[in-house]
């Protein structure tokens, strides 16, 4: 803006800007050198030397904070305009005075001396201290279980914590000033704080950014953010799991599992990628042990298939069905757990013509029920009935029996069904054939098998 008045016979114009700011970069810098005014008069004249005087006023205080030196030629009419040596004001004292932020007055005078006033004007000026609030954030992560020096911070594991430092005091040479904090808010992962720390909890996924904003008592603000990061991590899944008798020894079973992988399942270089299993009657646990699928120091070429192991020991009665609870575990959590029942073996039985019925082992499961006899080999005047168990695979679309006990006989069919097991219904050929000894039966199901399923029998 500019002002102008009269002084002698003379009218002079002095430009000053529309504001002054100060940041923090200019603390140190001398008002009279960082703003040189524009004085003009009206028309030539004698030469002559005055004294501009900036001083800055304000309700209860107000003190010069420059004085500038403007010579003028005998023809010129803009003044050669130079910081006078006295006094040295730097904006962080303007700043600190809080002579700040509105229309604070500024009054313009000029004089022949140093000390003589003269005309003068005054002007409105406001001078904004635009010194922003800094915000530094710094991040701690931490882990107790898997040991973080081992497998890294890891998703779902981790959980992080972010610190903020505002600074709110700037200093120049010879002092500083003081902004004060209004407010400081941060976020991320879901949480919120309205402090200078947030505590974001366990991170669920590998990438978590927190923000951060602080705002000064001038109203200013500023915004930082900060990017926390772990390891994707996948736990191990156990998709299917068959218990089967062993056909050589009853007392023993062969369990098959399917799983599947995640390349992060082998983070870290030791450690067992392994299934354990448990086998109960009741609340009694017959057996338990472990299968490696992956073996500590190694790595798995395929992240999905299916593991087979022998219960040993011949722990199992013929009689009794046992509940089996098998966990996958990688090297740095548990998986899940399935479960199947490792059922009581299948008996070969002969009905008599006469209606007697010949039971095998076991007591009679109620009061009053008579349970006959041991395992009749022979047909006596009657029908013959084969009971048997078959193992169908995965994407088996049909299961061809060869036994000869079973050509040319009537079958019933059903299926302890496993998981995802998809067997909508059968249709059976060569039912009642009379095919040669070589020739086969055949179980036709009307989709595919999905996983590996037993079927259960009986022929007569």
């Amino acid at each position: 803006m500019s002002v102008s008045f009269t002084y002698g016979s003379y009218k002079f114009t002095i430009s000053t800007p529309s504001a002054i700011t100060v940041t923090e970069a200019g603390l140190n810098t001398y008002f009279k050198s960082a703003y040189v005014p524009t004085v003009k008069r009206n028309k030539s004249g004698t030469a002559i030397t005055r004294y501009i005087h900036f001083e800055l006023e304000s309700a209860n205080m107000g003190h010069e904070i420059a004085v500038y030196k403007a010579v003028f030629t005998k023809t010129g009419t803009t003044a050669t305009v130079t910081a006078y040596s006295s006094p040295n004001v730097r904006m962080g004292e303007i700043a600190n005075d809080k002579l700040i932020d509105g229309m604070n007055k500024l009054f313009v005078h000029m004089s022949s001396s140093v000390s003589g006033d003269s005309e003068g004007v005054e002007i409105s000026m406001p001078i904004n201290v635009n010194l922003y609030p800094t915000v530094t954030l710094a991040q701690t992560k931490s882990q107790s279980s898997p040991n973080p020096s081992t497998f890294g911070y890891i998703k779902g594991f981790c959980t992080g914590r972010v610190t903020a430092t505002v600074k709110t005091t700037f200093a120049y040479t010879g002092g500083s000033v003081y902004v004060g904090l209004s407010s400081i808010s941060m976020s991320g992962n879901g949480v919120s704080s309205s402090t200078t720390s947030i505590n974001i909890g366990v991170m669920n996924s590998t990438s978590v950014t927190v923000s951060c904003t602080a705002k000064n008592s001038r109203g200013l603000t500023n915004t930082k953010t900060i990017t926390l990061t772990c390891q994707d991590y996948v736990k191990p899944a156990l998709l299917s799991c068959t218990a089967l008798r062993d056909d050589s020894n009853s007392k023993n079973a062969n369990i098959t599992v399917g799983y599947r992988l995640h390349s992060t399942n082998q983070l870290g270089t030791t450690g067992d990628i392994k299934v354990n299993y448990t086998i109960k009657s009741g609340n009694t646990t017959i057996k338990s042990g472990s299968h490696v699928i992956c073996a500590s120091g190694t790595s798995l070429s395929s992240l999905t298939g299916t593991a087979t192991f022998a219960v040993t020991g011949g722990l199992l009665d013929d009689d009794t069905n046992y509940d089996l609870s098998v966990t996958i575990v990688d090297r740095v959590t548990t998986g899940n757990t399935v479960y199947d029942i490792i059922t009581s073996t299948f008996r070969i039985i002969h009905i008599g013509a006469n209606g007697k019925g010949v039971g095998i082992g076991g007591a009679a499961p109620n009061e009053g029920v008579k349970v006959y006899g041991g395992l009749e080999t022979e047909t006596i005047n009657g029908i013959a009935a084969v009971f048997g168990t078959v193992t169908g695979g995965a994407g088996a679309s049909s299961l061809t029996f060869t036994n000869a006990d079973l050509i040319g006989k009537s079958f019933m069919v059903c299926t302890a069904m496993d998981v995802n097991c998809v067997i909508a219904s059968a249709t059976f050929t060569n039912k009642n054939g009379t095919a040669s000894i070589d020739g086969a039966v055949r179980i036709n199901f009307s989709a595919a098998l999905s996983v590996t399923t037993r079927i259960n029998y009986i022929a007569w």
